[in-house]
């Protein structure tokens, strides 16, 4: 059984950047807040 306990989107907080954004650094911001919701 599979479920989701949060998501983030993969997406570019500027409309002027060269590179876009990665599934790591979506899930370094998915981490913190996983980590604030269930701390233990």
């Amino acid at each position: 059984m599979v479920f989701s306990i949060g998501s983030k989107f993969v997406e570019n907080e500027d409309e002027n950047v060269s590179k876009q954004d990665c599934e790591i650094n979506a899930f370094k911001r998915l981490a913190k807040k996983i980590k604030d919701e269930y701390p233990r």
